[in-house]
C-alpha cells in the first residue's frame, strides 16, 4: 500500500459509512430536528428510544410495536388532534 493508503481506505469508509447512515435514518433525523425545536421533552424521549433500539437485544417485533405506535401518534397529529399538550 503506498502513502496515504490508510487515508484513502478511512476517508472512504467514513464516506461510505455517512452515506448509509444519512440514507437510512433521514427521517428521524428530521423528527429529531422538529422535536428539539417544538419541545425539549419530546426530544429527550425520541433520543432514549432510539438508543434503547441500538443498544438494547430487543426483537424485531418490539420495533414493530414502537414504530406503528410513532406512526398512529404522527397520524393524529397530522389530522389535527394532540394527544398530548396543548
Amino acid at each position: 500500500m503506498g502513502p496515504g493508503g490508510d487515508f484513502l481506505d478511512a476517508f472512504t469508509a467514513g464516506t461510505t459509512y455517512s452515506r448509509h447512515c444519512l440514507a437510512s435514518g433521514w427521517a428521524l433525523m428530521l423528527i429529531m430536528f422538529s422535536a428539539g425545536d417544538a419541545d425539549l421533552f419530546w426530544m429527550a424521549a425520541s433520543a432514549l428510544v432510539m438508543l434503547a433500539e441500538k443498544t438494547l437485544p430487543l426483537e424485531d417485533s418490539v420495533r414493530y410495536l414502537v414504530a406503528g405506535a410513532l406512526a398512529l401518534f404522527a397520524a393524529g397529529t397530522l389530522l389535527g388532534g394532540h394527544l398530548f399538550g396543548a
